[in-house]
């Protein structure tokens, strides 16, 4: 392996004028040159590697925490042997600086050499497991939000589109500007790019998220085009949710445990998560956590994906998960979360909005960044295999993702294609169970249901038209996000509650007393 050294003085690298910024970039991208070379790669495997790079950068080895961390993004969003050294020179803190550069270079210290120690400590580091390292208690929940400011029987427009896409800023194909240009072009009313956070701004003379929120604002089009922002936490071990509408970003590295991200994301009250194809990390024990509830982000995690890319409700919905048969859905919101039906192409190849008719559709007043937001905090969406389907879902003449505390339980179904195709089915869902089928006809469809129940629940429904579009051999479908009913005091209509009991550290897990962690790079789920 060559050997690479530094003559550079730090006098030199910190001028009297502070870093010479060239100087440091010109240097830094020799190393990433030789680093990313066919010679380098066929000295040492990954996970030799990965220690390499921390015994050079930080003259340790990694935490089994960091190793199995870039390993699983080695092999899951193709990390080069330069960007594990950008983490490694990073270590625990939350991005690289020029600072950082400028002293690594500073040192002087040779690159570690593959031997027979580093290939034991990558061994050893292989076989270590790392399990989730849960709180003792939960954090303190916040405030419950506000009372809705629709009243009941308010009008909404329906909108579509989707929230979760890539582009070259991480494992993608195509520039930001591409993607919005394309998914305007392509029709969706809204769309985010949500690139992988751990690929953005790996040196310091990288701004991705700055590009990325730049051609949102060049693309969003208010009346005609909502073009909102946001980024994918990917975990290797615990799996990937999106943000959309904060101000900054964290990455898995930063933030390595999934109430780590929790923590964060509750500290942006304009921000709201969900979550990305639950099941792809089947492979580990940890996907997701199995939805274990943490309270306090139960107001801003706000959905979960019922169809992503060519997979629709067959994978995400009706295929059962990580225990049995029931749907993602389901899991979640049992275990006390508050989550609606949502999907996305989540596109790794330039066909924004062209990869079939699966859509998020979207109830909201106007067309623009804020009101897409409010429709997606308050779980004003519904998954839909058909991107003209039309859907609305309302108690008491509040819509789909009320939570109310009492009063009838009536429902009111409207639905209605705006190609006119047929209807031939309505099903309404308690707590994830079918109560009633209803048989229906023609291209507009109004239906009451009523349920007798008094107990804590939440209820959704599927229409069904008659027509396979995707031609999977069922008919095309819709899922309404959840109504909700609570008996908790103080709660009145449209609010969100935090007191819903939390469960156990141990539930949903499983036996955690081995992990192996080769595995867990194993089979991951081709995006």
């Amino acid at each position: 392996m060559t050997v690479l050294t530094f003559t550079l003085t730090a006098a030199f690298l910190f001028g009297g004028t502070g870093i010479d910024k060239n100087v440091v970039r010109g240097e830094m991208e020799t190393v990433i040159a030789s680093l990313d070379s066919e010679n380098y790669a066929k000295a040492a495997d990954a996970p030799e590697q990965i220690v390499l790079a921390y015994e050079w950068a930080q003259q340790r080895p990694p935490t089994p925490e960091e190793f199995h961390i870039l390993l699983g993004l080695w092999h899951d969003l193709g990390l080069k042997s330069s960007e594990v050294l950008a983490f490694a020179i990073r270590g625990s803190r939350p991005e690289i600086t020029w600072e950082m550069c400028a002293e690594f270079l500073a040192r002087k210290s040779p690159a570690a050499q593959s031997s027979p120690r580093m290939k034991a400590l990558a061994q050893d580091l292989m076989n270590t497991p790392v399990l989730p390292q849960l709180p003792k208690a939960a954090p303190s929940p916040p405030p419950a939000r506000p009372p809705a400011k629709d009243a009941p029987g308010a009008a909404y427009n329906t909108y579509f589109g989707y929230l979760h896409a890539h582009s070259e800023l991480s494992d993608g194909t195509g520039t930001p500007e591409e993607a919005y240009a394309g998914a305007r072009d392509a029709g969706l009313d809204f769309f985010a790019l949500t690139d992988h956070a751990e690929l953005m701004r790996l040196w310091p003379w990288e701004n991705d998220w700055g590009h990325a929120r730049a051609a949102a604002d060049a693309a969003d089009e208010p009346g005609r085009f909502a073009a909102l922002w946001g980024f994918e936490w990917s975990s290797p071990l615990y799996g990937h949710l999106n943000v959309i509408n904060s101000q900054d970003y964290t990455d898995c590295l930063a933030r390595f445990r999934l109430e780590d991200f929790y923590d964060w994301l509750v500290k942006r009250p304009e921000a709201f998560g969900r979550f990305n194809h639950p099941g792809s990390f089947d492979f580990t024990i940890f996907d997701l956590l199995h939805f274990r509830l943490f309270e306090h982000a139960v107001p801003q995690m706000v959905g979960v994906e019922c169809w992503n890319g060519d997979d629709g409700f067959d994978v995400y919905h009706y295929a059962g998960n990580w225990t049995g048969p029931e749907p993602y859905i389901d899991l979640a919101n049992l275990k006390g979360w508050r989550v609606g039906a949502l999907g996305a192409e989540d596109n790794h190849r330039a066909d924004w909005g062209r990869m079939g008719q699966f859509r998020t559709g979207v109830l909201a007043t106007e067309l623009t960044r804020d009101g897409i937001v409010d429709a997606y905090l308050n779980r004003r969406f519904y998954a839909t295999e058909d991107g003209n389907l039309c859907l609305d879902f309302r108690c008491a003449g509040y819509p789909m993702g009320s939570v109310l505390d009492g009063g009838p339980r009536v429902f009111e179904v409207s639905a209605y294609d705006r190609d006119g195709e047929t209807f031939e089915e309505v099903r309404l869902y308690r707590n994830g169970e079918l109560i009633e089928t209803r048989a229906v006809s023609g291209a507009d469809v109004s239906e009451s249901f009523e349920d007798a129940s008094t107990a804590k629940a939440y209820y959704y429904v599927i229409v069904k038209q008659t027509d396979d579009s995707d031609a999977n051999g069922r008919n095309d479908e819709a899922i309404s996000s959840p109504i909700w009913f609570e008996q908790l005091e103080g709660v009145k209509f449209g609010c969100y509650s935090a007191g819903l009991e939390a469960e156990p550290a141990s539930a949903g897990l499983g036996s955690l007393a081995v992990l192996a962690l080769a595995a867990v790079i194993l089979a991951v789920k081709a995006k």
